[in-house]
């Protein structure tokens, strides 16, 4: 997988284990087998936009927070980005204004 979604995994087990919440109930929230919630939390397989949604509102936050940009969303303005990061923030931003 690539740096971003390492990136998105290890917020995501960060986050729940500072909510005491079990990847059971986070799969449940993701409508996703336990098995899978744990692959994604291991950065195994990719998120998507949906999933990011979902995560926001279980964690009461936005997706510049969960996605620890520090930085408005607006924050990738080309879509020839260069970087993995910025093609998949490219993709991912632009939907979500916050969740």
């Amino acid at each position: 997988m690539n740096d971003f979604n390492t990136i998105l995994a290890n917020t995501l087990k960060d986050l729940r284990i500072t909510k005491h919440a079990k990847q059971e109930v986070l799969a449940q929230e993701l409508g996703i087998s336990q098995q899978a919630y744990s692959k994604l939390e291991a950065g195994k397989v990719n998120f998507t936009p949906n999933m990011i949604n979902k995560l926001c509102a279980y964690f009461n936050s936005t997706v510049a927070e969960f996605l620890n940009t520090g930085q408005s969303i607006k924050i990738i303005d080309s879509p020839q980005a260069n970087s993995t990061i910025g093609t998949c923030l490219y993709n991912v931003l632009p939907l979500y204004n916050s969740c």
